[in-house]
């Protein structure tokens, strides 16, 4: 992703490429800890963000993040 803010970002594997190419309505990404689902999460909304307008002055986004944090100490 090279976006006219200087950021440049190379997803870490196919599938969180796969992720931030898709259009889709409703879409989200899973895997282990330390994986980048984060981060490629947060360059999709700037994808999204810096996206062109379809009307001027109107820009109809949402965005929801939602995380599950296992107990993974004994």
């Amino acid at each position: 992703m090279n976006a006219t803010m200087g950021i440049e970002y190379r997803p870490p594997g196919p599938i969180a490429a796969s992720f931030l190419r898709s259009d889709a309505f409703v879409c989200g990404i899973r895997g282990p800890i330390g994986s980048g689902k984060s981060t490629a999460c947060v360059m999709k909304l700037l994808r999204h963000a810096l996206q062109p307008r379809v009307i001027p002055a109107l820009r109809n986004s949402q965005h929801t993040t939602h995380q599950r944090h296992w107990n993974l100490r004994p």
